[in-house]
């Protein structure tokens, strides 16, 4: 850390000591501090409250493209650190370090906003560093990495858990939990938070701790949980997952209505329109009309299917057939087997008789 350049430090923030302990190695290299985003200020605040840390100046204001950030924080012996917003501008790449969120690539996160070049404070230079002490969850690697890789073009140099060793769990080990299982020594112990077979090792510790079985409750999402005099234990449950939020409605999109949207996202959609005469067995048939959106431009296909739809159409006439529904069943299957045999593609059929 021994360098004229600046340093971002990503950090999920869940740990506070090892931001303290960030802050203290870069005192020891001659740099000063400033938080970016609220998230990071609002736990820097309890931390505060909890006497954790010390909290030495808000300071919210732009600054010069060729300065760095102002101090915001300093913790135990860095306190003589803490600057006035002037000095703190006034103070080269090499003595600043800046600490903010966002290391799973939240959009909305000051990371992403530097790697976007849309913080309204902080500009990555190029020679900075950027390192990022934590590990992606798993789902997030997309987002992170193109978050490295803009940050890259911007000139900066990067260093992740794959390439360094920077990364620092914010999860307790197994020596950890046993520590804290018996200074508590809980009557009852409900692992929470990680996957399945992390709650069912978690469960293993607290049996080697002398917690009865039946006082373990392994829960998942929806899961009610009843704690009484008796005892605990899995009483009920209630539904629970993912809810689809689609304008000012809240779950009241069915699993069938996003089949659909997807499927149009995917092969587009052909509405065709007939008008016969189903009445006295039948009469003069107009020519059918197609309108595609989203199936493509192929004037010689939609040709086709427009005769196969008239061809379709005079057929049951012929036969009889005057049920709106059963024609438009035959429309749509006679469509759909033509579009499929030309183009491999399943667009959404919306067959639409109107009868004269």
């Amino acid at each position: 850390m021994r360098t004229l350049i600046g340093i971002i430090l990503l950090t999920l923030f869940a740990g506070l000591s090892v931001s303290a302990q960030a802050v203290d190695s870069g005192f020891a290299w001659g740099r000063d501090y400033t938080f970016e985003r609220m998230t990071a200020t609002r736990l820097v605040n309890d931390a505060e409250d909890k006497g954790e840390i010390r909290l030495v100046a808000y300071v919210y204001r732009p600054v010069k493209k060729d300065r760095h950030k102002v101090v915001l924080f300093s913790h135990g012996s860095c306190a003589g650190l803490s600057r006035s917003p002037k000095e703190a501008m006034d103070l080269p790449p090499g003595r600043v370090m800046i600490l903010c969120t966002g290391s799973q690539g939240e959009p909305m996160s000051a990371l992403t906003r530097i790697a976007y070049s849309d913080h309204q404070n902080v500009e990555v230079e190029r020679g900075d560093t950027v390192i990022i002490s934590a590990k992606p969850v798993p789902g997030n690697e997309l987002r992170v990495h193109d978050s490295i890789n803009r940050l890259a073009r911007l000139g900066a140099q990067v260093l992740h858990e794959e390439i360094a060793p920077v990364h620092v769990s914010g999860h307790a080990c197994s020596e950890e939990l046993r520590t804290l299982l018996s200074l508590v020594r809980p009557k009852a112990l409900m692992p929470i938070h990680g996957e399945y077979r992390m709650l069912a090792a978690h469960a293993q510790l607290g049996r080697d701790a002398g917690i009865p079985a039946s006082a373990i409750v392994i829960a998942e999402n929806g899961s009610v949980v009843e704690l009484t005099p008796r005892g605990v234990g899995i009483v009920d449950s209630i539904p629970a997952g993912v809810t689809f939020v689609d304008g000012l409605g809240v779950g009241d999109v069915q699993d069938v209505a996003l089949r659909d949207r997807r499927r149009l996202s995917e092969d587009g959609v052909l509405i065709v329109v007939t008008t016969v005469a189903l009445g006295d067995g039948g009469g003069e048939i107009a020519p059918p009309e197609l309108i595609a959106r989203g199936v493509g431009e192929d004037l010689d296909l939609i040709d086709e299917l427009r005769e196969e739809a008239e061809r379709i159409a005079r057929q049951l006439a012929r036969d009889g057939i005057t049920e709106i529904k059963l024609v438009q069943e035959h429309i749509h299957d006679g469509i759909g087997q033509v579009v499929y045999d030309r183009t491999r593609r399943r667009p959404m059929i919306l067959p639409i008789v109107i009868e004269v």
